[in-house]
């Protein structure tokens, strides 16, 4: 399933809203999104162009094909930023990618269809990495469903097969999770965490290194003795599983005895939340936790 060919347009009234949606994703885009062997949004290998790397879901595509699930929706994403980005982003000369060559802009109309579509084909993609399909949507994973139903919206009908895909995940009825009362610094689930680490583990630990952050998601082991222990959320399952380790896993280290003693209490594919401080120099690829307690849910 890819997101449909369209042609552009002007743009359509009372369209503001979704604009405003269009400048969110646009201002995620990142060096990496902005395409391959030094392509900018300025340069001669330019990445609003048509035919750019970084506007073609060939790759995405082809790891949906594959069951790279995690992988997919990473691409997906990636594209919807892009697109984003070249239909509002700024002309100037201040953005570390480089202006938006005017020849190169993309029409809004354009922009909501690419940009809806790849929204909704990275939720789709996500949802195919649910362990035994339980439903775990954050609430970034929500408002990127619904922002692409509205982006989709003034052209649903070319979109129909992606809107019946997309609403058959469950993203769209689904209420975001309750932030984690306490002093973490941010929240994310296990999927989100690994999905992030696997892409760009120097900028994750750049981002949460030494932070206290809560990690929601399912047991998938629980082991150590004597005073120490740890539990081990999955983060993404590969159909492959000779693919899957210490990098598709949330490590929580738990020192503490009252954080010890509420392990002993926690079982395999119970569902649970990880707070602890991000250790960027365990030695072990992935997230790890340490110290951190480990609370059901």
């Amino acid at each position: 399933m890819a997101a449909p060919a369209t042609s552009g347009g002007d743009q359509p009234a009372g369209t503001e809203n979704l604009n405003d949606i269009l400048k969110t994703y646009a201002a995620q885009v990142s060096p990496y999104d902005a395409g391959h062997a030094g392509s900018t949004l300025g340069g001669t290998d330019n990445t609003c162009a048509p035919r750019s790397s970084s506007l073609d879901p060939t790759e995405a595509n082809a790891a949906l094909k594959s069951g790279d699930w995690l992988r997919a929706s990473v691409d997906f994403k990636a594209i919807a930023e892009v697109a984003a980005y070249c239909a509002v982003g700024p002309q100037g000369s201040m953005n570390e990618l480089g202006p938006v060559d005017p020849q190169y802009q993309m029409p809004l109309n354009t922009a909501y269809d690419e940009t809806g579509a790849s929204l909704a084909m990275a939720v789709i993609a996500e949802s195919s990495t649910f362990v035994a399909g339980v439903r775990d949507w954050s609430p970034e994973d929500v408002q990127m469903a619904r922002d692409a139903m509205a982006l989709m919206g003034p052209n649903a009908g070319a979109h129909a097969e992606i809107i019946k895909a997309l609403k058959a995940t469950g993203a769209l009825g689904t209420t975001p999770m309750a932030p984690v009362a306490g002093s973490a610094s941010a929240r994310l689930t296990a999927k989100a965490a690994i999905a992030a680490y696997n892409d760009n583990a120097f900028a994750f630990n750049h981002k949460y290194g030494n932070s206290d952050i809560a990690i929601t998601g399912y047991i998938a082991n629980i082991g150590g003795s004597g005073n120490t222990a740890y539990v081990e959320l999955v983060g993404y399952a590969h159909k492959d599983l000779s693919k899957s380790g210490y990098q598709a896993m949330v490590r929580c280290e738990i020192e503490t005895e009252a954080a010890l003693d509420a392990v002993s209490r926690l079982r395999k594919g119970q569902r649970a939340t990880v707070q602890g401080t991000v250790n960027t120099r365990s030695g072990l690829p992935g997230v790890d936790l340490e110290p951190c307690l480990a609370t059901p849910i």
